[in-house]
């Protein structure tokens, strides 16, 4: 009997399979998932001025969509989740806020999601803790 072994990321912290564990963890527990995504459509590339981080994310293309209205070119983008979260991230139980541009959610709906559901404690995990996770606090 061959053994099915599922592709396990490797990273310092190990950020990509932990994560997967925190939305299996939600999943079986039964809690709400809310995702805050960052997204740059064609127009945000014209901004005037931009962080060095934030302009190589321009530069490499890194979180860039066709469009806000449109999944053309999304499957397997930078933008897309990764294939293993897809499970997790496209059920029931998970609320995807309105995209934020540069590391808060001071420009998506993420707080509000919240506010109406009555919550106010939450676990906050991400790739990057000292950008976005962090900034998200």
């Amino acid at each position: 009997m061959g053994s099915c072994r599922r592709k396990r990321y490797r990273g310092n912290n190990d950020t990509v399979n932990n994560l997967e564990k925190l939305l299996a963890a939600a999943a079986e527990m039964g809690y709400l998932v809310f995702v805050s995504p960052h997204y740059y459509y064609p127009f945000d590339h014209k901004w005037e001025f931009g962080g060095s981080l934030e302009l190589l994310m321009h530069s490499i293309g890194m979180f860039d969509r066709e469009g806000p209205l449109t999944l053309e070119g999304f499957d397997g983008s930078g933008a897309d989740w990764l294939d293993v979260y897809k499970p997790y991230l496209e059920a029931e139980n998970v609320v995807v806020a309105n995209p934020h541009k540069v590391y808060g959610p001071e420009q998506n709906d993420l707080v509000l999601q919240l506010r109406k559901r009555k919550i106010d404690r939450v676990i906050l995990g991400g790739m990057s803790a000292n950008l976005c996770v962090e900034a998200h606090m």
